[in-house]
């Protein structure tokens, strides 16, 4: 690592499934982690601890930071929703939930004007014996989720 950092051993995150997406809020010297159970695990750094579990919508893959603001933002992909998160305290609050629509797990800030783009798709039915359904081809398209 050109930064001089070492990598660590593990820090147990219980109660957090699967998690996917991470982001590191640099002011709080914590970080961020979206977990398939549908929960945001929330982790001190400093002492490499888990602080809290907060709940949030299922099929999340990413947590998109939004410094400017004090935000966080996880899309949610099975459930079709953003949930919203407050950075600004010393706790992480879970501040609102905006309806997006199924498949939008991930995206991307502008972090001048704080709008958030999120991929997605129109999908099939579900596969006989479970599994994620697959992409309607020629369905791709970008949703646009602007601050209030």
């Amino acid at each position: 690592m050109s930064h001089g950092g070492v990598a660590g051993s593990p820090i147990p995150l219980l109660g957090c499934d699967a998690p996917t997406g991470l982001a590191y809020d640099k002011p709080h010297n914590r970080l961020i982690a979206a977990c398939a159970n549908g929960k945001a695990a929330v982790v001190d750094v400093a002492t490499r601890t888990l602080t809290s579990l907060i709940a949030i919508g299922a099929g999340p893959d990413a947590v998109i930071l939004d410094e400017a603001r004090h935000l966080a933002f996880v899309p949610c992909g099975k459930d079709g929703v953003l949930d919203i998160l407050s950075l600004a305290g010393a706790a992480v609050t879970h501040v609102g939930t905006v309806k997006t629509e199924v498949g939008a797990r991930t995206g991307a800030l502008d972090p001048k004007t704080g709008t958030l783009y999120l991929p997605s798709a129109k999908f099939g039915p579900a596969p006989a014996g479970g599994g994620r359904p697959a992409m309607l081809p020629g369905t791709f398209h970008i949703l646009v989720v602007r601050p209030a």
